[in-house]
């Protein structure tokens, strides 16, 4: 069975609908609008009401096709029988100006033409990914980047391709970050591909849920509060997010028309900031110091929020901007993040805690012991001072590939000390006496000397503790003495 039909929606209409009459092994839908590359959100139900499909007119191509078997469906369609009725095809946010097209076609066994089943994947949806599942056994610093994209949104990699590049690069795991869409399935690889979305407002800024388990309904169709477009629909997105387990992230607040512009976001939802982002787009440097004076103003009024990277990758490797130092690339940079296994799990439990660190090229070791305890990055010394009968902490830093640079020692938001790095791997010994400090946090930068670029951060150690004044983003903005255009 194929059939086509053509529509031009009305100023009121926000969804067709088709009819399937009788059930099937599988669907091929193929749509088409007049215009390129619209950004226009589509969302298919069955006749259950269950969600099947789902897709953004930037990159991905204006077909699919839902299968019984997972080896033939899409990425983002959910596998399944295909039952007879009346299916429904959504607009959220814009509908198609001028003609829609709409083709589906239906059937039993097999399909009507030469169709190679995809790549052996891993099935995401309806709770089929499995989040303890480990990788590698072993508690050490894995590589990683947050912030992805692939063709399935507005990326120009395969998520295959993607695959193929993160373990050429020798990263452990990446977050898949689509624009307003969670994937039902993904291929399988090396790397660990962890579920995520990137709610993208198209206009008042972005965050990544990172480890969602179920799709988010960004626009608001089932809800009254209109979705990212209103502050409310913002607030119980975060809520919907935490409640998954998901951690919620701010992407590049400070990036121009990308910049977080929801004034009244809880600063109690966020988990996470990402704070190194955009690396290789050198005329942005002061976008990124306002990010990091956003993140010192977090720490120094006691929010412990974890900074995280992000490359936000978009392009072939082989691609060259007018505004980069480098080819674009996923993790560039790599959020080394300390885990006891490689898990999504893990991962996600040890970004929560803090312990991460950030950087273009440099790694980082680092031994931080009180009272005969060890610590790391993000970690939270207040217990173990109390209980040490000498209150100091002990601290050695090991820098590898900074030659040249300089580390700069920031606590509570102001720079102590500074060093130069002269050699490829040197270590550096600091004690420091946290007596009489009701709540001090402390954590390392490290830079080019000369243009004073970040090159590698971590998240603080801290101690003690201190109520939050500020409740608001826009407390934050203003305690940061920051305006947005």
């Amino acid at each position: 069975m194929r059939r086509k039909e053509e529509f031009r929606l009305q100023p009121a209409d926000s969804s067709v609908s088709f009819r399937v009459d009788q059930r099937s092994d599988w669907m091929r839908l193929r749509f088409a609008y007049e215009a390129d590359r619209t950004w226009i959100d589509i969302r298919v139900t069955d006749p259950a009401g269950r969600l099947r499909f789902v897709h953004l007119d930037a990159e991905s191509p204006r077909e699919a096709l839902l299968h019984s078997d997972l080896a033939y469906t899409s990425y983002l369609a959910i596998p399944g029988e295909i039952a007879a009725g009346a299916w429904k095809l959504d607009f959220p946010r814009l509908q198609p100006q001028g003609l829609f097209t709409l083709e589906w076609e239906c059937g039993e066994g097999e399909l009507p033409e030469a169709i190679e089943p995809l790549p052996e994947r891993d099935c995401w949806a309806d709770g089929a990914y499995e989040w303890e599942r480990v990788r590698e056994e072993g508690q050490r610093w894995y590589r990683g980047d947050f912030h992805s994209h692939t063709v399935l949104s507005d990326g120009k990699m395969t998520p295959e391709a993607t695959m193929e590049l993160a373990e050429r690069l020798g990263l452990d795991f990446f977050v898949a970050t689509e624009h307003n869409l969670l994937p039902a399935s993904w291929p399988t690889g090396k790397p660990l591909a962890i579920p995520g979305m990137e709610l993208t407002s198209f206009g008042r800024g972005d965050w990544n849920a990172l480890g969602l388990k179920r799709p988010l309904d960004c626009w608001g169709t089932d809800a009254p509060d209109g979705g990212m477009r209103t502050q409310e629909g913002q607030n119980r997105l975060f809520a919907e997010a935490a409640a998954q387990g998901a951690l919620c992230s701010i992407n590049h607040p400070m990036l121009g028309r990308f910049a977080w512009r929801y004034p009244e976001t809880p600063l109690a939802a966020l988990d996470a900031l990402e704070v190194f982002h955009y690396p290789c787009i050198l005329s942005r440097a002061a976008v990124q110091e306002r990010t990091l004076r956003l993140w010192t103003a977090l720490w120094n009024d006691g929010y412990r929020i974890t900074g995280i990277g992000g490359s936000d990758t978009h392009y072939l490797p082989t691609d060259r901007t007018d505004f980069s130092d480098k080819p674009q690339t996923i993790g560039d940079p790599t959020t080394h993040v300390y885990a006891e296994r490689l898990s999504a799990q893990a991962i996600l439990a040890a970004v929560r805690q803090g312990r991460v660190y950030i950087s273009r090229g440099p790694e980082l070791t680092v031994s931080c012991t009180v009272g005969g305890k060890s610590f790391t990055f993000g970690d939270d010394l207040t217990e173990a001072l109390n209980l040490a009968a000498d209150r100091t902490v002990h601290c050695q830093l090991t820098v590898t590939g900074a030659a040249g640079c300089t580390l700069r020692v920031v606590e509570n938001g102001a720079e102590i000390e500074a060093w130069r790095i002269r050699e490829e791997t040197q270590t550096f010994d600091f004690r420091f006496d946290w007596r009489e400090r009701d709540y001090v946090w402390r954590r390392f930068d490290i830079r080019h000397t000369e243009e004073e670029r970040l090159v590698a951060v971590t998240n603080p150690f801290s101690c003690g503790a201190k109520r939050p004044e500020m409740l608001t983003w826009q407390d934050l903005l203003d305690k940061a003495g920051i305006a947005l255009p």
